[in-house]
């Protein structure tokens, strides 16, 4: 018995020592976000989004799929891997299709995923957001026209959602 007790503490110790654990794709993508905002540790929010992508797709939640498509492109343009050069060059990304000298391009490539899906759902209000994220990546890419033709896509996708909005309300 003692030993039990003994062996159940110290597995608790290791799961504290390995941080917090959920099964829900959403907070895993949260802490994702979280981790890229304060530029801690890039792999582990690329683990975790990459956990969350597998999460949804298995439950064929297009809206859940959408959102980890969007966060996986923040994730490659972020200033978090742009710091891990040297990592991501020698490592690679857990995507074994992005080389660091093109994660811009395959960022633009998780946007149109999800830009595509949450236009299939008609949801304006995410959809917006995407095309900014595009515009910005193609920016980086220095791809002008593409990059004022999704802020355009952007502005169109925000009106849909206004009226849509102002539909419901009335």
């Amino acid at each position: 018995y003692a030993l039990a007790i003994c062996c159940i503490g110290a597995l608790a110790g290791c799961a504290s020592m390995f941080g917090p654990t959920t099964s829900d794709p959403a907070v895993k993508l949260q802490w994702a976000e979280e981790n890229l905002v304060r530029n801690t540790d890039p792999a582990a929010a690329e683990k975790l989004i990459r956990d969350a992508m597998e999460i949804y797709e298995k439950k064929k939640d297009r809206p859940g799929l959408a959102e980890a498509y969007r966060q996986y492109g923040l994730f490659l343009r972020s200033y978090s891997v742009s710091n891990a050069a040297e990592y991501y060059t020698e490592e690679g990304f857990l995507d074994k299709t992005v080389q660091f000298n093109d994660r811009y391009e395959k960022a633009i490539e998780y946007f149109s995923m999800s830009r595509d899906l949450l236009a299939d759902l008609g949801r304006y209000d995410t959809l917006a957001s995407v095309y900014v994220s595009l515009a910005k990546t193609y920016g980086l890419t220095n791809r002008r026209d593409e990059a004022c033709k999704a802020f355009d896509k952007s502005l169109e996708s925000f009106a849909r959602f206004k009226m849509a909005s102002k539909k419901t309300a009335e």
